[in-house]
């Protein structure tokens, strides 16, 4: 992309000349943009998609964001949220079997404990209750009853 702009690639020495088909003295960006994507085999289309991210966020517009984490799995869920779950369903790993509606009710509880009234937002009653595998709070594998374990269920 320097090369394209400027007319030299970053690795020049002092006082080198751009090669005449990307001097920008000459030439005029479309036709840099035409031979760049000719010594790529690329469109110059997807030059011209390059270079306008390289100019508005440097060498890390380069990188094809479509490989890159765009959210965390938990959504836009506060992390102390999510976190105090985990610990929540972790203690009630060998309880009785708690409900959904359970842990909603103590979250929020535990929550203003920790950190005071309307401090922590939590999500409504039915983002929280979602079905463990839409988000990243999981309950850790319960330990099955004797009567369960007997019977081999």
């Amino acid at each position: 992309m320097t090369e394209l702009l400027t007319g030299l690639p970053p690795d020049a020495p002092s006082g080198a000349q751009p090669r005449p088909e990307y001097d920008p003295a000459t030439t005029t960006l479309t036709e840099r943009e035409a031979v760049k994507a000719s010594e790529l085999s690329v469109s110059p289309d997807t030059i011209r998609w390059r270079r306008r991210r390289y100019q508005r966020n440097g060498v890390l517009g380069m990188v094809d964001g479509r490989l890159t984490p765009r959210k965390p799995a938990t959504g836009q869920v506060d992390p102390r949220v999510v976190e105090t779950l985990r610990t929540l369903m972790r203690q009630a790993t060998n309880d009785s079997t708690h409900t959904a509606g359970y842990f909603y009710v103590r979250l929020g509880a535990v929550l203003r404990e920790q950190y005071g009234p309307g401090v922590v937002k939590l999500p409504s009653r039915a983002r929280c209750l979602t079905p463990p595998n839409s988000t990243a709070v999981r309950s850790p594998p319960r330990q099955q009853g004797g009567r369960a374990r007997q019977s081999g269920q």
